[in-house]
């Protein structure tokens, strides 16, 4: 069979549509563009090579709402799918966009109380883990906590250091130029270590440990939950938490007072 002769096409004739082709997820975007052309048209003949949920919905929106007979050329397994998938969108409610102001507040409180729960329910999780780490310290994944250290607290080193470096040069070159207005340039020294240790140096550490290894661990943890791998660690009777959460949390915690440091290091030493 040709590649050509499975692409869906619509044929006019007169006043009657003709649809040919395989109705298949693959062909989806043609399909879509099929669906402007052949709106408000009956269907005269049906000669679908081939057809999965995808195309069926998309048939069923051709159709229209109120069809109730099936065209000719529908095969026994293609008129049964047809039915099941009628059958089931008639039973999803229609999402109405025009919700009053109440109900779009209830609908947002209800999200927020959702993602609160599932907050709760996170930190709580975690804080029983840290109790029964106190309790059995032999429980701590070492090596998984080690490398977070490498990871995310040595291998950040560089990029922390280089932004508050250019920070705080930047810093110290503007604040210069407008103390020097007053005769005041003794006091760039005083401006860089203020600005550096009591806000940019805890915030640049916040802000590049955030970016870099949040967007990391969240990738990671989706990637782990798609190949079911989360599931695999429930199956061997280990808790996901322990293994995929602690380790992270207490790594972040090691290193981030150690690299805020730095970050007031590099930022004070080129001011000054």
């Amino acid at each position: 069979m040709s590649k050509q002769s499975e692409i869906p096409k619509i044929i006019r004739s007169g006043d009657s549509v003709r649809i040919v082709g395989s109705w298949t997820t693959l062909f989806l975007k043609q399909q879509q563009l099929l669906l402007q052309l052949g709106h408000q048209l009956p269907l005269t003949e049906v000669d679908i090579l081939a057809l999965d949920t995808n195309g069926a919905v998309l048939l069923l929106e051709l159709l229209g709402p109120d069809s109730e007979a099936w065209p000719p050329g529908l095969t026994q397994e293609q008129i049964r799918l047809l039915t099941l998938i009628k059958g089931r969108l008639a039973d999803v409610p229609g999402s109405d966009k025009r919700l009053n102001p109440l109900a779009s507040l209830g609908q947002q409180t209800l999200h927020l109380v959702v993602h609160a729960r599932q907050l709760l329910d996170f930190a709580g999780q975690l804080s029983v883990l840290l109790f029964s780490l106190i309790k059995h310290p032999r429980q701590l994944k070492t090596k998984m906590l080690l490398d977070v250290v490498q990871r995310d607290g040595l291998n950040a080193v560089p990029i922390i250091a280089l932004l508050a470096l250019l920070v705080g040069g930047v810093i110290a070159f503007q604040g210069g130029l407008q103390l020097a207005t007053y005769g005041a340039n003794i006091f760039v020294v005083e401006l860089i270590s203020l600005i550096m240790l009591r806000e940019l140096a805890p915030l640049i550490c916040a802000i590049i440990v955030a970016g870099r290894s949040g967007s990391a661990y969240a990738a990671q943890l989706a990637t782990m939950q798609m190949n079911q791998e989360v599931v695999a660690l429930k199956s061997l009777g280990q808790d996901p938490f322990a293994w995929l959460v602690l380790p992270k949390l207490l790594g972040l915690i090691l290193v981030m007072p150690l690299l805020t440091i730095l970050s007031m290091l590099a930022g004070v030493g080129v001011g000054c």
